[in-house]
């Protein structure tokens, strides 16, 4: 079926060489294949375009790669600066904690003390 479809198109474009090694295009009354050296100089020429357009490709995945990876890095140093930040927000809301904790046990200690100068009337009881 194929053939008979190839056989048709050749024929309505008066193509009369097909690159194939089939014979019912040389029982078709077409030529079945070029020449040997014709053969060469085109699957040559075609090599050469096809490592051309490789080699596009590749450039053309290379810099994709490469703008996705620049992206990344973007986002991790952007991702530092923000831990950084919240570290040092961190630390100063540890220091006032600290600062709080540190005031709450002097005013515990001096209660203590005041409570402990009351000895017959105040009892501190520790577990």
């Amino acid at each position: 079926m194929t053939d008979c479809f190839s056989f048709m198109v050749m024929t309505e474009n008066r193509v009369k060489q097909a690159l194939t090694f089939d014979d019912h295009f040389r029982q078709a009354n077409l030529e079945e294949t070029m020449e040997d050296k014709q053969l060469v100089s085109i699957l040559s020429g075609f090599k050469e375009e096809i490592i051309e357009a490789f080699d596009r490709r590749i450039g053309i995945v290379e810099e994709s790669v490469q703008h996705k990876l620049n992206l990344v890095v973007e986002g991790q140093q952007l991702l530092v600066e923000r831990i950084d930040r919240l570290e040092v927000g961190l630390k100063e809301e540890i220091h006032k904690v600290d600062q709080r904790v540190t005031t709450a046990a002097a005013d515990l200690s001096a209660h203590r003390r005041g409570t402990e100068a009351h000895h017959g009337v105040y009892c501190v009881k520790e577990d």
